[in-house]
């Protein structure tokens, strides 16, 4: 493996140009810290952006961890609104976009996977009820979902027996019939925080950090450490559906006896490019880094060749997203605020500004984005959701990269 370390222009530079934007918050009182909660996860899709407007869902508790309430907020001009609010299970819910504005829930209340759909008017919305066939029955299921831009929808739930045997139990809704198909992946290990990308020809591309404890993979657990290990992901492709998964690429570091607590966990992003290239940002600790935990930025082609590989400097903080403008500029969003504009063939750091977030800390699930996975269009603004005050409140604001950072090529047009 060949490591690049890119350093971003103006990381030391002691006076930031700094970018205020409007902080809304969506919910104040969210109450749903702890286990599942807000601030769980990160892989989930959780805003949207239709032709009816700007909508977010997050969590509420309930009277445990697994009676919570999913809440779905729209944007108005006087503020944010609730239009609908039903029962989700301990975990955070995906909120998805179809091509006609229709929106879909997807969450896991009485242990079983559901599916929520209504088109929002004027406000208002109606949602129909679906059960989920074929994925996981249970109050931890790991639950991951996307949209492609036909309005197929992916929902996948990971399971592990007491044996250790793991699969993905997964189903497929057409959106032209509203017929859902169900399978079984089976795997060798568990792998959790799936990120999900559904396409128009019925492939389906999947990235998945391994998360099993450490005497499964007959790893002794270094003292203090948490009781299962994050060392491996995995990037996979269904040629359709009902097909295998064929692997494309794994990234994973063993543990030695110098450098026994070891990391290589997809957490932070994955992000499908517009050329097909798949995103990951993930944080890796080991040998290979001599025990310093590091952060990388990894790009695979359509066939799993790597074609990038690099050190992101510190500043690109602990819970970092990258995305693309409507000029296929990338962008680097990271858990302080600041926003890099990324150079296309080495996705080196070209410019950056500071969003001041106020008193705002983003927690560790990071920002949601309306990201194509979600089945939003861009238009011009990235609207951002992250969770904070340890998932109790949910604050949102809206990028603009054309205003932050003027493209050359259209001011020259």
């Amino acid at each position: 493996m060949i490591l690049m370390i890119a350093l971003f222009p103006g990381a030391h530079a002691s006076d930031p140009r700094v970018i205020r934007v409007r902080l809304e918050r969506v919910a104040g009182k969210a109450v749903a810290g702890g286990d599942g909660g807000n601030q769980w996860g990160g892989h989930q899709c959780r805003i949207v952006e239709t032709e009816d407007g700007i909508f977010t869902a997050y969590t509420r508790g309930g009277k445990d961890h697994f009676k919570r309430r999913w809440h779905l907020m729209q944007r108005f001009e006087t503020g944010w609104k609730q239009i609908a609010s039903e029962e989700s299970g301990r975990e955070p819910v995906n909120l998805m976009a179809g091509p006609d504005g229709t929106l879909y829930i997807a969450g896991w209340p009485e242990y079983r996977g559901t599916l929520w759909c209504g088109k929002p008017s004027n406000g208002r919305v109606e949602f129909r009820r679906e059960d989920i066939p074929a994925v996981y029955v249970g109050s931890h299921p790991y639950n991951s979902a996307a949209i492609d831009s036909c309005g197929n929808i992916v929902v996948l739930s990971s399971v592990e027996d007491s044996d250790n045997h793991a699969r993905f139990q997964w189903a497929y809704r057409n959106a032209s019939t509203g017929e859902w198909t169900g399978r079984i992946s089976f795997l060798d290990y568990r792998h959790c925080y799936t990120y999900i990308f559904p396409h128009q020809d019925g492939s389906i591309r999947l990235v998945s950090t391994r998360d099993v404890r450490w005497e499964t993979l007959n790893y002794v657990q270094p003292p203090g450490t948490f009781a299962y290990v994050f060392n491996a992901y995995r990037y996979w492709i269904a040629e359709d559906f009902e097909e295998p998964l064929r692997e494309l690429a794994f990234s994973e570091e063993k543990p030695t006896q110098e450098f026994p607590f070891v990391e290589c966990r997809a957490l932070n992003d994955v992000f499908e490019d517009s050329e097909g290239n798949m995103h990951v940002l993930y944080t890796r600790r080991g040998l290979t880094t001599t025990g310093e935990r590091v952060r990388f930025h990894a790009v695979y082609g359509k066939e799993g060749d790597e074609i990038y590989h690099s050190k992101l400097h510190c500043q690109a903080g602990s819970f970092a997203r990258v995305f693309q403008d409507s000029y296929d500029r990338f962008l680097l969003l990271n858990d302080t605020g600041m926003l890099y504009l990324l150079e296309d063939s080495g996705y080196m750091a070209v410019d950056s500004v500071q969003i001041d977030l106020g008193s705002y800390a983003v927690n560790y699930s990071g920002f949601g984005l309306s990201v194509p996975r979600t089945g939003s269009v861009f238009s011009g603004c990235m609207h951002v959701v992250f969770p904070s005050g340890n998932g109790k409140q949910v604050v949102y604001f809206c990028l603009k990269p054309e205003d932050i950072f003027p493209d050359e090529k259209a001011k020259n047009e």
